[in-house]
């Protein structure tokens, strides 16, 4: 995992004597990702908030999945570090169609593990208040997109 602070500058007081606070309606972004081959299987996620703070994250699995299984569990590691992070407010991008419209409730799970996967990602959706998911292609969810290079 990696982290990227943005340069602080020295925050101003506001009128009551106290810092200046972060908003709650700021909305952090996380990009997912999962990938699976014969070899190998793994995911990678990045949260940002507005203000420049980064967190990236590469996961390799320990067990076998197919590429629906890994873009899950993308997901679901992304989500389980909003909700650690008490994010309240979360838009989510994702290249998976099945994962975004199962998620979204488009479609429906027939598979029995994508189903636990989807019953998993309401749960925690549960908890953070706001949170959107959307579809992006395959090309805007590499990291140089992301990162606005």
């Amino acid at each position: 995992m990696e982290c990227t602070f943005p340069e602080v500058p020295e925050v101003p007081a506001n009128q009551f004597g106290g810092e200046k606070e972060t908003s709650d309606n700021t909305a952090w972004t996380l990009y997912v990702d999962g990938s699976a081959t014969v070899e190998r299987s793994g995911a990678g996620l990045i949260l940002s908030i507005p203000d420049g703070f980064i967190i990236q994250q590469a996961i390799t699995f320990a067990f076998k999945t197919t590429n629906n299984q890994a873009e899950y569990e993308a997901l679901l590691s992304g989500l389980r570090l909003a909700k650690s992070l008490g994010v309240k407010r979360l838009i989510i991008y994702s290249d998976s169609q099945i994962v975004v419209k199962q998620t979204n409730g488009e479609y429906i799970a027939k598979d029995p593990k994508l189903a636990q996967y989807q019953a998993m990602v309401r749960s925690i959706l549960e908890i953070i208040p706001d949170t959107t998911i959307l579809q992006i292609n395959r090309e805007e969810n590499s990291k140089a997109d992301i990162m606005g290079n």
